[in-house]
């Protein structure tokens, strides 16, 4: 990491600038860095950083402080010291301490090198000590004094070209978000003498490089937008001006520029500025290369979208000002109120570069800065427009006579609304379709064809795609490489990607030359057929391989599904959604299945492949599920308040007419999805005409039916997951067993992660902990890079249990820390909770009352969509909370909590859960000292869960207190026991109330 304080604050780390929010963020690290790995005392941090005064609570608000920056930092970067903190970065990474050593070097430095270490000095001095407030004059003062020093040893600054006025157009507005490339441009022009700021049109290279030429004075700006070929040594010559004198006294007109510029300039030192070559790219090298070779001392900097391609030219890329994407601004603001969003995420989003630069001209259009309601519309309008300055500033003036929403909502016509030229410049510099119309003129067939297609992959295209494309095109492998040499195509991490806007334009040119359709139907083969192939990957050991590419491509096939379903093309829809069909199952994209599905089925009806009988079976049995119950908005207590009205079995699937199974079937060799779909079908829809509940069901053998070996290994975890919700333990053990060793053969982590799971649940009941941590564990890693957030707790929450039933606090807390931190940072609302119920309950089984009271109400403050918030997780949340008041010594809230609980549990269909709410009842009774009424409860959660388990601490627990009614209590004074039996009077009516419940 390195630290910059001369000219301003900056802050690079592994190359790219970091930014770091926060006034108090900011002063802090600045006083670290001052004595950059040594350790600050609080004292010293603190007298700094307050001049007018610390806190009360210095230590905790420096913590604070402390602990926000080092989110924002590499990792150790800031360590904890006894007494204080330290940087741990050297000091020749900070350039006022470089600066300062080698002054320092240069004073106790003989006379021959004194001179050459204190100019080496001078040469960190780029620009004034930044300071985050005042109270650092002491620093200023010695700062200037070894300046001083450095010049009086002999240290010398280059002085600019003397007689020739600077050209650089003088800024009228300040620069924005650019430090870093600032730092780069000196950086590379100290080592180079050719220096070219690449980057595509409107990005702000001409800004750029105006900035850096008026901190050299006397440096040359040469504007070769309006120049042709041929004009280009006049116009060097007329940048140059009239104070350049030649020896020859014949008149200037009879000179050819040529002579008058290398006249001019030689034995000169200068910085020439060539800006906007890429029109005339061949001409600007032929005269760079001519000027390099003439004029030892000159040193040249050019703005193009492509290079010159000339020996030694070095290059300072420049890229949209960094913006937020739309999914972090859909997590920071929830709405368009100002309430919606929190304090600390509106400056987080502020601090922004394109969001400042985009407020800054809203204040310049209109008079007053994006409001606190507004920030979240600003903050889209940046990420959609892809932080490009110029769309920035167009939009931005927009809003004089528009409102911010109404900016955004016309996005999608982003060139009429940005159409509208600034006066003083030409409209390929000054509207948004003008900017881009100057890059596409330059290109060839072959190029503007490989630009129109990539235009049509919102998630870009990896290398070997663009290689198909360019077949299929006719065009040249290197055009991809071109355009990323002209600056409208980037290449990152091997893909190829088109910034939003130069995708709207490319869309634009196919519609208008009649060729989109066919760029779309083209996109929809090439990801259907690879779908294909990656999908038979998934269940097999390159898993990991094939999840990374339906990661990598998903926005893309997203976008072909659209446009293949809008354009009636069976083939291609059929092959996009069947090949998308199980990794939507392993990321738990159900709401994406059931969508494309439904929407496939139809097309599939033309289609006759493996593929498409696999979508028509799919879609309908789909088609006999009811429509999915619109979402309302969600409410804090939506999940305790829920009522769910069901009737008949919850669980069944089935509302129409069963599929013909026979005309789907297919044995070994056939498709796997179809091997299993068929029998897994018909075990549901027969256990329904038996009138017999759909988890009651009997999963055949795959071994049976003939199968190949992945469809018959997963059709036993189908067996393990049923037998395991049912209460038959005898086959969750026999059937895990199997599964976990087929699929440890076959090398599907996914597979083998679920079959594990059901494994370690049946280690479990079997009271075989160590066994059942190692295989949860073992579930746990297989998932960990491959399922969703929710998933992954699932394990976690089995490892946890067993943790606490051995014993191993420190383990657990461990361990709960963890997936707080991973829930609250990746997962959904869903899947904090399930975290914060396991921290909870924990908690319980500790005895820890403050701490559970806390997470409940975390728990309840958190929005619920009642029609889509699980019942078993309604279970869990009244669970905890009787649990809670059980411990708390409140069997009447305890008893409402349960009745909730049980309620909720027995709509589910959930064995497990019901027994769990059966042992809760059963705590409930024995409180009471109603000992028949906890000893049929216990009963009850064992016949619910096939067994006792009996390492369950409640269970334990209620035992216990069952055996011994009179002995002292155990677990300290604010505990209150279960073995308190008698004195609180009996409720066995309670007791069986609530266990009728879950026998109904």
């Amino acid at each position: 990491m390195r630290i910059g304080l001369f000219g301003g604050f900056r802050i690079e780390s592994a190359g790219a600038a970091l930014e770091v929010s926060g006034t108090m963020q900011r002063a802090v690290l600045f006083r670290l860095a001052l004595d950059a790995d040594t350790t600050v005392t609080y004292r010293d941090l603190a007298d700094d950083v307050w001049p007018a005064g610390p806190p009360e609570n210095t230590r905790a608000a420096l913590q604070s402080i402390v602990s926000r920056l080092r989110a924002q930092l590499p990792d150790g970067a800031i360590l904890s010291e006894a007494g204080g903190y330290r940087l741990a970065v050297s000091r020749d990474r900070i350039d006022v301490l470089r600066f300062q050593d080698l002054v320092s070097a240069a004073e106790a430095a003989e006379a021959a090198s004194a001179a050459a270490l204190a100019t080496h000095a001078l040469a960190c001095w780029v620009g004034q000590p930044w300071t985050p407030g005042d109270g650092f004059d002491w620093l200023l003062d010695d700062l200037a004094a070894d300046r001083t020093k450095a010049l009086d040893l002999g240290g010398a600054i280059r002085t600019p070209l003397v007689g020739i006025r600077p050209t650089a157009p003088p800024p009228l507005t300040a620069l924005v978000g650019r430090l870093d490339e600032l730092m780069l441009i000196d950086d590379q022009l100290r080592d180079n003498r050719l220096v070219t700021v690449l980057g595509t049109g409107g990005v702000g290279k001409t800004r750029l490089v105006a900035e850096a030429a008026q901190h050299r004075p006397g440096s040359v700006f040469v504007e070769l937008a309006p120049v042709e070929g041929a004009e280009i040594w006049q116009a060097v010559s007329s940048a140059i001006g009239r104070e350049v004198r030649t020896i020859d006294t014949t008149s200037p007109d009879s000179i050819p520029a040529r002579s008058r510029v290398l006249g001019a300039l030689e034995g000169r030192e200068l910085l020439l500025v060539l800006d906007n070559c890429e029109h005339l790219i061949d001409a600007a090298a032929q005269l760079a290369d001519e000027l390099l070779r003439t004029l030892p001392a000159i040193r040249i900097l050019t703005t193009s979208r492509e290079p010159l391609r000339l020996a030694g030219e070095a290059f300072v890329p420049l890229g949209a000002l960094a913006h937020p994407d739309l999914a972090e601004i859909d997590r920071t603001a929830t709405g368009s109120t100002a309430e919606s969003i929190d304090p600390s995420m509106a400056d987080r989003l502020r601090s922004y570069p394109a969001i400042e630069l985009f407020d800054r001209r809203i204040m310049a259009a209109r008079g007053s800065h994006a409001s606190e309601a507004e920030l979240a519309s600003a903050a889209r309008i940046c990420a959609r427009l892809d932080g490009l300055p110029l769309a920035l500033e167009l939009a931005a003036a927009r809003t004089r006579t528009m409102s911010l929403a109404e900016v955004e909502s016309q996005l999608d016509d982003r060139f009429a609304l940005l159409g509208r030229p600034q006066r003083g410049g030409s409209s390929r510099h000054s509207t948004l379709r003008g900017m881009i119309d100057w890059s596409w003129e330059l290109l060839n067939d072959g190029e503007r064809l490989m630009l129109g297609q990539l235009a049509v992959l919102p998630g870009g295209a990896s290398v070997a795609h663009t290689a198909r494309l360019a077949a299929d095109l006719g065009c040249s492998p290197e055009d991809a490489e071109t355009l990323v040499d002209r600056s409208l195509v980037q290449r990152m991490a091997g893909r190829y990607r088109v910034l939003e806007t130069i995708r709207e334009y490319g869309r634009s040119q196919l519609a208008e030359s009649g060729a989109l359709d066919e760029a779309l139907l083209r996109q929809a083969r090439i990801l259907g057929a690879e779908s294909v192939r990656q999908d038979a990957r998934l269940r097999s050991s390159a898993i990991d391989e094939a999840i990374a590419w339906f990661d990598t491509e998903e926005d893309n096939i997203a976008a072909a599904l659209r446009d293949s379903i809008d354009g009636r093309h069976a083939e291609e829809v059929v092959a996009l959604s069947a090949g998308n069909a199980w990794y939507w199952v392993i990321r738990d994209r159900h709401a994406d299945a059931f969508d494309w599905m439904r929407q496939a089925g139809d097309l599939a009806e033309q289609v006759d492949s493996s593929e498409g009988r696999l979508v028509r079976l799919v879609s309908q049995v789909l088609g006999m599920f009811p429509d999915p119950t619109p979402d309302i908005e969600p409410t804090a207590d939506a999940a305790v308040t829920l009522q769910p009205a069901l009737t008949g079995d919850p669980l069944d699937p089935f509302g129409g007419e069963i599929p013909d199974l026979d005309a789907f079937a297919v044995g070994a060799g056939g498709h796997d999805l179809l091997q299993i779909a068929p029998p897994l079908i018909g075990s549901f829809a027969a256990a329904r005409l038996a009138g017999r509940s759909t988890m009651d069901i009997e999963v055949p053998r795959g071994e049976e039916l003939g199968l190949d070996p992945w469809p018959t290994a997963m059709l036993h975890v189908a067996r393990a997951a049923l037998a395991e919700n049912r209460g038959d333990v005898a086959t969750l053990g026999t059937a895990t067993e199997t599964a976990v060793q087929m699929m440890r053969q076959i090398g599907d982590r996914w597979a083998l992660a679920l079959a594990l799971q059901l494994r370690s649940q049946w280690l479990l009941l079997q009271g075989r902990l160590a066994e059942a941590l190692a295989a949860g564990d073992e579930s746990t890693a297989n998932f960990r890079t491959i399922t969703s957030a929710e998933d992954l707790l699932q394990q976690q929450n089995l490892a946890v249990q067993v943790l606490i039933r051995q014993g191993r606090w420190d383990e657990v807390d461990d361990r709960i820390r963890e997936i707080l931190s991973v829930a609250r940072r990746e997962g959904t609302g869903t899947a904090l909770i399930q975290a914060l119920l396991m921290a909870g309950l924990a908690e319980v089984a500790r005895g820890s009352l403050v701490t559970a009271h806390e997470l409940m109400e975390e728990i309840d403050a958190l929005p619920k969509n009642p029609n889509r918030f699980p019942l078993q997780l309604t279970a869990s949340i009244d669970l905890l909370r009787a649990r809670i008041a059980l411990l708390d010594g409140k069997p009447d809230q305890a008893e409402a909590a349960l009745h909730s609980a049980a309620t909720s549990a027995a709509n589910s269909g959930d064995q497990p859960i019901m027994s769990s709410v059966a042992v809760g009842i059963a705590a409930l009774a024995a409180q009471r000292g109603d000992r028949e009424g906890a000893a049929r409860a216990i009963e009850l959660a064992a016949e619910l869960r096939g067994v006792l388990d009996s390492t369950d601490p409640l269970i334990l627990d209620v035992q216990r207190a069952l055996e011994s009614p009179d002995r002292s209590r155990t677990h300290g004074a604010e505990r209150p026991g279960l073995e308190a039996i008698g004195s609180a009077g009996s409720g066995s009516g309670s007791t069986m109330e609530l266990a009728q419940i879950l026998r109904r």
